[in-house]
């Protein structure tokens, strides 16, 4: 056992250190490829209204840079409805048609992943909750058309891609 801090090392655990979830994740980063698992297939449930099934992800946080990147394996055991209604018109909202997972790391227990509907955005740094950012996982993207009363709706196909 050396007794010199050579290098200036930093070591995760050592004898005595109090075992916490946000050390585990951090020590587990970059290790295993980010990404579902398994499920998280989108069904279109109505006109506004898609489900995506039971699924398990490894999910890096959105609100933590290097070097206190941490993430998560994370599953959901129930089929989860998403709404993409814009909240005025009612409509399907076309300009959100990224579905994605967004989770952020907080010191609670209660600590869990968003579903949700987003735009584009080619810019690393995004912070508009409406748009992609970069630890976003996309599940798909939903395809809207018009319907006979010139109404935004999703397309009733099994086309999402």
């Amino acid at each position: 056992m050396g007794t010199t801090d050579y290098g200036t090392q930093t070591k995760t655990f050592q004898y005595q250190s109090e075992a916490r979830a946000k050390l585990f994740n951090k020590l587990l980063t970059d290790l295993l490829p980010v990404g579902i698992l398994s499920g998280g297939t989108i069904s279109v449930a109505s006109e506004r209204i898609v489900t995506i099934s039971s699924l398990a992800c490894l999910i890096k946080a959105n609100n933590l840079e290097a070097p206190d990147e941490i993430f998560s394996r994370i599953e959901t055991a129930n089929t989860v409805t998403l709404d993409l209604s814009d909240g005025t018109t009612g409509e399907a909202d076309s300009s959100k048609p990224y579905i994605v997972l967004r989770w952020e790391w907080s010191e609670d227990t209660e600590n869990y992943m968003d579903f949700l509907a987003v735009g584009w955005s080619d810019d690393s740094a995004e912070d508009d909750e409406d748009l992609l950012w970069e630890n976003d996982l996309i599940l798909g993207k939903v395809r809207f058309t018009t319907n006979d009363d010139d109404e935004c709706i999703i397309v009733q196909d099994d086309s999402l891609a």
